[in-house]
Formats: structure tokens, sequence, C-alpha cells
């Protein structure tokens, strides 16, 4: 009996040295990574030089009383970007100058001597001239999901999705331009 327990744990070891150290994660915690930026309250931030709360910043208005836009930030998506085995946010916030045009960005940040610092943001665009639909992680990187207007479409009902691949370089995203894809947009009413 005690050799059958000594090959079982041998055998259990062997598994568990050949298993990945990583995983990619957008909701729960993965085992394995370092967490700590989970304890930033994105929702409660300051991006440049605004500070928003639960998510959001409304512009002052002018002296006419009109509205000069409003600053939101999304729910951080988490996971590896760059492979270091500590867990990364992915923000993707809103800026609205006080016109029609809403323009998002996603923003990568990383954990850097105990506080949160912007690394890297892949632009986005204008709801559906380019705007984002979703960012989630994959290993090295990010698959973007971009809005993108076909003939006849307008801004608020983009009939395609381009789907890209960022790569992480050691230092910044670049797009993998030959993994990139335009697919119909499920969400896009026929």
């Amino acid at each position: 009996m005690p050799l059958l327990a000594a090959a079982s744990l041998l055998f259990v070891a062997a598994c568990a040295a050949t298993a990945p150290k990583t995983a990619v994660s957008n909701h729960g915690a993965p085992r394995g990574l370092d967490t700590t930026i989970r304890t930033v309250d994105f929702q409660n931030f300051t991006y440049e030089d605004v500070t928003v709360k639960d998510g959001e910043y409304e512009r002052p208005k002018d002296a006419d009383g009109d509205s000069q836009g409003f600053f939101s930030a999304g729910k951080p998506v988490y996971g590896d970007v760059d492979g270091d085995n500590v867990e990364d946010a992915i923000v993707i916030t809103i800026d609205n100058s006080g016109g029609t045009g809403m323009f998002d960005a996603a923003r990568v940040y990383m954990m850097r001597n105990g506080a949160p610092v912007q690394v890297a943001a892949v632009p986005g665009g204008d709801r559906g001239d380019g705007g984002l639909r979703d960012v989630t992680v994959e290993p090295g990187g990010l698959i973007v999901e971009r809005f993108l207007s076909g003939d006849g479409d307008g801004a608020c009902c983009p009939s395609q999705i381009t789907v890209e691949h960022w790569r992480w370089t050691g230092k910044d995203l670049a797009i993998d331009e030959q993994r990139s894809k335009t697919i119909p947009n499920p969400d896009h009413d026929n």
C-alpha cells in the first residue's frame, strides 16, 4: 500500500510539472497569478486629468449652460497580457466632449512599484466607426472586437465587427494584421 501511495504522488507531481503555470481569465482570479491589481478601484480612479466616480464623470457646463460632455470607464477585464505571471487590467474608456462623438480606448494597466500604471492603449473609434465592442485577454496579448460600419449603416448600427489580435512586444502592444478578420455583427438588425 505505501508503494502505491508513493507512485500516485509521483504521478501527480509529474502532471503538475507539465501543467501551464498561468491561466487567462476575464472573470474569476486565476490560480498562480499575482492578482494585486484587483485591489485598484478603476471605477473611482483618475484617468489622465479626469477623476471618475462610479465609473462616470460629467464635465461642467459652459457659460451658456451647454453640456461639455462626459468621460466614463467600464469595469476592468483582467488577465496576464505580458506573460510575466502577474495579472493586468484593461479598462475601456469613453470620452465625449459635448458633441455626438464618443471616442473610446482600451487602456492597459500594470502594477509598478505598488501602483497601477497605464503601459499601453489600443485606440478605439466613434461607435460604429471603429468603436470597441469587447476586449479579452489571450496569452501574450489581447483580442479586440471593433465595430465596422458597412455601406448604409449608421453610427449606431454597424453591420460588421473586426476581430483583432494585439501582441505584447515587451514595451507596448502591436496589432497582428495577419490574424485580423471581419465577421458579421451578431447584434445587427437585418
